[in-house]
C-alpha cells in the first residue's frame, strides 16, 4: 500500500546497507519482492550474481577511488537482470523513479549490453590498453563493476579491475593549448589528435610529454597519418 516513492526510497537505503545481500534475501523469504513487482523473482543465478557484485563492490570500496560506486544502483541493475525494455518500465513506474534515474538506468541498461559485445570482440582480437580505455570510457563506475561482478573470465576481470584503478585517470601530458601552439585549427581535429595521442600514451608508444609533441606535430602536418583523416578547412580553388 505504500507510493512508489515511499518503496524506492527505503529500498534505496536498504542497498546501500553493508549487508544488502542478506536484506534482498531476506525480502525473497518473505516474498516482499515479488509484493513490490511481480517481475522481481530472485533466481538462484541471480542470488550468485550478488553475491559477486558484493565481492566486487567490497574490492571497490577498500581502493578508496573516486567517483565512489553507488551501491543501489548495482544491486538494482541484478535484480532487473533480463527485464524486458516493458518490465523495465513498468518497475521503475511502481518505484516512482524520477524522469533523470528512470533515463539514466535504461540508458546504462542499454550501454552494457553494447559494450559487453565490443568487450568480447576486443578480447578475442588481443586488443590494445587504449582500446579498453575507449570501449569503457563512457560507462559509469557502476557498469563497470557489474561486468566485472557478471564475467567468469578471470584475465577480463584483471583488465577491467585495471582500467579502474589505471587507466581510466589516466590522460597525456598534452591539451589543446599544445595544439592551438602548433596552429591547428579549432575543430574536430582537435578531438581526433588528442584521442590518438591518448591512445599512444596508454598503450606506452609516447610515454612523456616530449614524444607526445612529436606525435601530434606529425599529425597536425598530416592528419591521414596513423589512420587520421584530414579534417581541415580547405580553401576553395
Amino acid at each position: 500500500k505504500l507510493s512508489g516513492a515511499r518503496l524506492f526510497h527505503e529500498l534505496k537505503l536498504m542497498l546501500e546497507e553493508k549487508k544488502a545481500v542478506a536484506c534482498i534475501k531476506r525480502m525473497r523469504h518473505f516474498r516482499i519482492l515479488r509484493a513490490i513487482h511481480p517481475s522481481l523473482i530472485l533466481k538462484p543465478y541471480l542470488e550468485l550474481l550478488l553475491d559477486e557484485v558484493d565481492k566486487v563492490l567490497g574490492w571497490y570500496r577498500l581502493l578508496y577511488l573516486e567517483p565512489r560506486a553507488r551501491a543501489w544502483l548495482l544491486y538494482f541493475l541484478v535484480l532487473a537482470n533480463g527485464f524486458s525494455e516493458d518490465e523495465e518500465a513498468a518497475l521503475t513506474a511502481r518505484l516512482n523513479l524520477t524522469v533523470r534515474l528512470r533515463r539514466e538506468f535504461s540508458l546504462l541498461r542499454r550501454q552494457l549490453t553494447e559494450v559487453l559485445y565490443q568487450l568480447k570482440t576486443w578480447r578475442y582480437r588481443k586488443g590494445s590498453p587504449s582500446e579498453l580505455a575507449f570501449i569503457l570510457g563512457t560507462v559509469p563506475v557502476e557498469g563497470v563493476l557489474y561486468l566485472m561482478a557478471k564475467s567468469r573470465d578471470e584475465d577480463m576481470r584483471k583488465h577491467l579491475s585495471k582500467f579502474l584503478t589505471k587507466y581510466r585517470d589516466q590522460n597525456p601530458d598534452i591539451s589543446g593549448r599544445d595544439l592551438k601552439e602548433m596552429g591547428v585549427e579549432p575543430g574536430p581535429l582537435y578531438g581526433l589528435i588528442l584521442r590518438r595521442v591518448k591512445a599512444a600514451y596508454l598503450d606506452g608508444e609516447a610515454p612523456c610529454r616530449a614524444d607526445q609533441v612529436e606525435l601530434a606535430r606529425k599529425l597536425a602536418a598530416d592528419p591521414s597519418w596513423a589512420g587520421i583523416d584530414d579534417l581541415r578547412p580547405r580553401k576553395p580553388a
